[in-house]
């Protein structure tokens, strides 16, 4: 066997790293205490930005608004694990630019943007830095050559900017998905756009620019194909999620053990996430047995002879993650309307119809059924690189 060598380096690191790059789960799943571990076994490890407001102040014992929690989690993780990457998606639109701004005054060492087009980010990293010559890698995350073509041009006319690399993420990744709901359904759609025929698409493009392929990756084998092929790291999220270090509930880890091929589904068009994505996740989430058995109340309350659904992501992950508000919902102290206001649409209406509850929505990507057990870190990480 192979075993890995300390191959990863981009502007700004420490020193190199094994390219094994834990991506960002959210919410509440890669935080602190996993992306540091990852770090102490030299790898890289993401935190995810989604309600740090929230997990980062409730770790500390103090309140932070997004940007300070967000800052917070990269300097305690840059301290305790040499090395900080941060995910953002551009669909909280209203903890976008403070979870920039926080990571950037943390001292991150890469930016991955994703759930939308990264269109600002270089011009906000600018604003802060005063410069395009800092030591912060921005990588767009991207399902396709084309997607990474439109940033790239807009980065480069707009900022004068390239990315310093790709997260590519394939269709067997967990949480939000790229593509469209009948593409996702085809079978044949996923051997045209595997995520090994994304990966060369991709190489051919960007030449020079770094790619981290991601979603359907699980074992040191799965690396050493991409690595000999060319990525400089590879992306792992489903065999992150249940180890002893992550944040996720044990609600969460049991979910991963306990499933089954049949367990994971995508949600459809008729009722899934408010930011219009398919979303892979497991049947036996609370939230979607309900939906199973009460679609009624799913109603769009913008418009009610609407067929179109949706389920409220921020509270129904934060959820999850355990942190339940209903009673605070029942007794009228947060909205009911949006009790989070993450992403909030710019006329200030939910995206999610207003159909707030805090009930679990368990994320994961199709290798989740590979779970069997709860491990550390350091068991992973021996066993991805190869020891």
């Amino acid at each position: 066997m192979m075993v890995l060598g300390k191959s990863f380096w981009l502007k700004g690191f420490d020193k190199p790293r094994y390219p094994i790059f834990q991506k960002g789960m959210g919410a509440g799943i890669s935080l602190y205490e996993l992306a540091t571990a990852v770090g102490k076994e030299d790898g890289v490890g993401t935190i995810s930005s989604v309600g740090l407001d929230q997990f980062t102040s409730k770790r500390i014992g103090e309140k932070l608004n997004q940007k300070d929690a967000t800052k917070k989690e990269i300097e305690d993780t840059k301290k305790d694990g040499g090395i900080a990457a941060i995910n953002i998606m551009v669909a909280l639109r209203n903890h976008y630019r403070p979870s920039v701004e926080g990571a950037v005054e943390g001292g991150v060492n890469i930016i991955v943007s994703g759930a939308g087009l990264p269109k600002n980010l270089p011009g906000i990293v600018n604003e802060i830095l005063d410069t395009n010559n800092h030591k912060i890698n921005l990588m767009p995350k991207v399902s396709s050559v084309d997607v990474a073509k439109l940033i790239t041009k807009l980065w480069e006319k707009k900022y004068g900017y390239i990315p310093n690399g790709f997260v590519l993420e394939g269709p067997l990744a967990g949480g939000h998905l790229a593509w469209k709901n009948e593409e996702l359904s085809d079978p044949d759609f996923y051997k045209k756009n595997s995520l090994e025929n994304l990966f060369y698409e991709l190489k051919e493009f960007a030449q020079d620019i770094p790619i981290i392929p991601a979603g359907g990756i699980y074992t040191h084998e799965d690396a050493v194909r991409y690595l000999d092929a060319g990525a400089v790291a590879v992306g792992f999220a489903t065999i992150f999620a249940p180890t002893k270090e992550s944040s996720a509930s044990k609600g969460f880890k049991d979910a991963y053990i306990n499933s089954t091929e049949d367990d994971i589904i995508i949600t459809t068009k008729n009722w899934g996430s408010p930011f219009g994505y398919p979303f892979r996740v497991i049947r036996s989430s609370p939230l979607v047995q309900e939906w199973e058995s009460h679609p009624e109340r799913w109603i769009n309350k913008e418009n009610p002879d609407s067929d179109e659904r949706s389920y409220c992501i921020c509270s129904n992950l934060l959820g999850t993650a355990d942190i339940d508000k209903t009673k605070l919902l029942e007794k009228g102290k947060i909205s009911k309307h949006c009790s989070e206001g993450y992403a909030l649409r710019p006329d200030g209406t939910c995206p999610a119809f207003g159909n707030v509850n805090y009930n679990k929505l368990v994320t994961a990507g199709t290798n989740a059924v590979r779970v069997s057990e709860e491990v550390p870190v350091k068991q992973v990480m021996d066993a991805l690189k190869g020891l």
